[in-house]
């Protein structure tokens, strides 16, 4: 528990925005989740299937970008260049690899759950009760969330990662 917390105050100490959204993620995801729930039941939203069709095609694009992405990792040995700079960047553990490719495997199978929903809920009879279709559409905006959220997050430390340099000491330094 203390290493958690510990953990936490890192966070929001050193990290900057996007580290702490993603840390937040799942309850960020669900406040909004509520709040597009009570737009639905206002129903301000009259045409979902235009959106989970819509869906069914970024969920695809998606899948693509994300086994790209595990393909690539796996390719890369541990003595390479991006697992040192990995290393180095922010004082990540040693188990960096594993970290990028549970979370990549994470991101892939809540984009499959997201891909097959939208796909079920294309084919849901239109009179089937209001709350039960507000509950499934619920989860199918936590879904699309955080597939969206965690693939955005995984480029963004991907590129960090690869575009890091240290910080140089100063010339007087290191003369001195």
């Amino acid at each position: 528990m203390k290493g958690m917390l510990d953990k936490i105050k890192i966070i929001f100490k050193k990290g900057n925005l996007i580290d702490i959204i993603d840390y937040l993620r799942y309850v960020v995801t669900i406040i909004l989740c509520f709040v597009m729930m009570c737009v639905y039941n206002l129903k301000y939203l009259l045409s979902i299937r235009g959106a989970i069709s819509n869906t069914i095609s970024f969920s695809s694009i998606i899948l693509g970008i994300l086994g790209l992405l595990i393909g690539l990792l796996m390719s890369l040995k541990e003595d390479s260049l991006f697992f040192k700079q990995a290393k180095k960047y922010d004082n990540m553990d040693d188990d960096v690899y594993a970290k990028l490719m549970i979370r990549l495997r994470n991101a892939f199978m809540y984009n499959l759950a997201l891909l097959i929903l939208s796909v079920i809920y294309c084919f849901i009879i239109p009179n089937m009760n209001f709350y039960i279709k507000s509950i499934g559409l619920m989860l199918w905006f936590f879904l699309f969330l955080i597939v969206a959220w965690d693939t955005i997050y995984l480029i963004w430390i991907i590129v960090k990662i690869c575009t890091y340099k240290p910080e140089e000491k100063s010339i007087r330094e290191s003369r001195s």
